[in-house]
């Protein structure tokens, strides 16, 4: 029998929000799962790209990977990685924390302690996709995927998003007819979510630590066991073990009443205290110096931002030709026949600038282009 932890997405090195503590929020999660990794006895840690919030990490970012190598290597134990599109230095960064660079290497050969069990494992770094793509059809021409029962990847595959991407699960699987791949574990898209095609298992982890205010907030890694049926061939059980990252709430301050919610505020100074993210609409007096106030007496851990409404611009008797009124006539204007264009500058509108920044990048990697 062999076990693997695969987890994706850490962002180690993020300050979210500007946030200083949430940075540490994320490598306490990367802690978290290599603890429970050992306890559930596994033999292989797997990280699926993303590993690093950027290509630069920071010092502390770096020393979160290196102490989950030394805490959990031992004479059985190794961790695997690949890059996403985040972090991709073709395993640069990875290889000098000690892990074992999945991208750079045809296969892998995993073996269960006693060494009667092996599975082979391949990988590709992220990046654009049509550069992923060149190098599943390297190792497909070179036979490399012809023993290797799980492949693992970083990129967001359509079934799985809820938005059109440059691939779906069937491209892969399609290119995959002939090997003998299983099981793709996946990276980049920050919720867990799973698709068969084809006879093929395609998995997201998701995100161990929440990356946007609006994202879902149960996280887990998987737990995946290989073990062998009665005739000698592999067979994979996949658990989500659940995650536990800092709650996050949020809070519309639209009317004096609404304030009093204040009142009940947790502290953010224990460890796991939420952290609120609370809207304010401009009709109320003095809200945000008000709303500061009251969380910070609370010790609360929490971030102030005004409730984005479109205003209409009252036209009655007015020349309106060439004349734009709101922010939906311009978008409809500027970008005509680019319905998703739109919706996504639509949906930008409302949001604090960092979770608009990650929105348009997420549509740029869909064109291929890379950020």
């Amino acid at each position: 029998m062999i076990r693997i932890a695969f987890t994706a997405d850490t962002h180690l090195g993020q300050v979210q929000y500007g946030l200083s503590f949430r940075a540490e929020d994320y490598a306490r999660m990367v802690r978290d799962i290599t603890i429970s990794a050992k306890q559930h006895d596994c033999d292989y840690i797997i990280l699926g790209g993303d590993i690093f919030h950027s290509p630069r990490p920071p010092v502390s970012a770096v020393e979160s990977i290196k102490d989950m190598v030394e805490d959990f290597e031992t004479s059985h134990r190794r961790v695997l990685s690949i890059d996403g599109n985040h972090d991709n230095t073709n395993g640069k960064w990875l290889s000098l924390c000690g892990c074992a660079a999945l991208g750079e290497m045809e296969l892998y050969c995993m073996n269960s302690k006693d060494n009667q069990h092996h599975c082979d494992i391949s990988g590709i770094n992220g990046g654009s996709t049509k550069q992923i793509l060149e190098d599943l059809d390297e190792l497909i021409a070179y036979d490399a995927l012809k023993d290797s029962e799980i492949l693992v990847m970083h990129l967001p595959l359509t079934e799985m998003t809820g938005f059109p991407t440059q691939l779906c699960c069937k491209d892969i699987a399609e290119k995959l007819k002939g090997s003998s791949v299983k099981l793709v574990l996946l990276g980049d898209i920050h919720d867990g979510r799973e698709a068969v095609v084809d006879g093929i298992r395609f998995i997201y982890s998701g995100s161990p630590e929440i990356t946007a205010s609006n994202e879902n907030p149960e996280k887990s890694y998987l737990l995946v066991t290989i073990d062998q049926d009665i005739n000698g061939q592999n067979t994979f059980d996949i658990e989500r073990i659940p995650l536990h990252p800092r709650k996050q709430i949020t809070i519309r301050i639209e009317s004096e009443a609404d304030l009093k919610q204040l009142s009940n505020l947790e502290a953010g100074a224990d460890l796991l205290g939420p952290m609120y993210h609370i809207e304010f609409d401009g009709s109320v007096l003095n809200a945000k110096e008000r709303i500061c106030a009251m969380a910070e007496k609370a010790k609360a851990y929490f971030r102030c931002f005004p409730i984005h409404v479109e205003r209409q611009i009252k036209t009655e008797g007015i020349d309106r030709s060439g004349f734009k009124t709101s922010l939906s006539e311009i978008v409809d204007e500027d970008f005509k026949d680019d319905e998703e264009a739109k919706d996504l500058l639509m949906s930008a509108i409302p949001l604090p600038v960092e979770e608009a920044i990650e929105l348009f990048k997420k549509f740029l990697r869909k064109k291929g282009l890379k950020v």
